[in-house]
């Protein structure tokens, strides 16, 4: 990853913020979204220094990850990027792993907490020291609507377009039987809708229908 100064920083991620003290308040005398990007790069410079460098995006960086139980496997982790995240998968095995996922979203960072990606002035990078997974709220089993296959290895690692909604995709997931799925609705970030053809969700703007008919 290549090395960026506070004022790249402050270009890439501030001016969507704006430095109205009056809107988002200061801190340290300086506008909220100053601070915040000053903390971004630090914090990306540590975990720079502890992992290495962090342009492989490798699943060795993940945080504190495990894919081991069922709500582990139901949690999304953190990253030693925070503009990526970890998700458990399977293999070709029928094993869990972890696998790095990016945010959908330019500008965005993972929130742990809310287990989804968002923007700088809403996240907090100490939610991914010590992560506790007692602060993910379990993911609710939406069926209805995701009918496809869970039986076959490629069932299981594709994900499909949710029939009604383009700020969703279906997704089989674990359940408590060992090696039984089921298919799941699970949301896109706030902005994007879900490609089947980039198996990934992306912003609107980027957009092109490719589900299957």
């Amino acid at each position: 990853m290549p090395s960026l100064t506070v004022n790249q920083l402050k270009g890439n991620i501030g001016e969507r913020i704006g430095t109205n003290c009056e809107r988002y308040g200061c801190e340290m005398g300086l506008p909220f979204y100053e601070t915040r990007v000053l903390v971004v790069f630090e914090v990306m410079a540590g975990f720079q220094g502890v992992f290495g460098s962090i342009s492989g995006q490798s699943r060795e960086s993940c945080i504190a990850s495990s894919c081991k139980t069922f709500k582990e496997v139901s949690t999304l982790w953190c990253h030693a990027d925070p503009t990526h995240f970890c998700q458990c998968r399977t293999t070709a095995s029928g094993t869990w792993q972890e696998q790095v996922m990016p945010c959908a979203r330019a500008g965005t960072f993972f929130s742990y907490k809310r287990q989804t990606c968002v923007t700088v002035d809403m996240w907090d990078q100490g939610e991914c020291f010590g992560a506790d997974e007692s602060l993910v709220k379990e993911p609710d089993a939406e069926l209805v609507n995701c009918r496809q296959s869970c039986e076959t290895y490629a069932d299981i690692t594709q994900l499909w377009c949710h029939p009604k909604d383009r700020n969703a995709f279906c997704q089989c997931r674990p359940t408590a039987v060992q090696k039984v799925f089921e298919p799941v609705k699970m949301p896109c970030a706030n902005g994007t809708l879900f490609s089947f053809k980039r198996q990934t969700c992306m912003q609107e703007g980027l957009w092109t229908e490719s589900c299957p008919q």
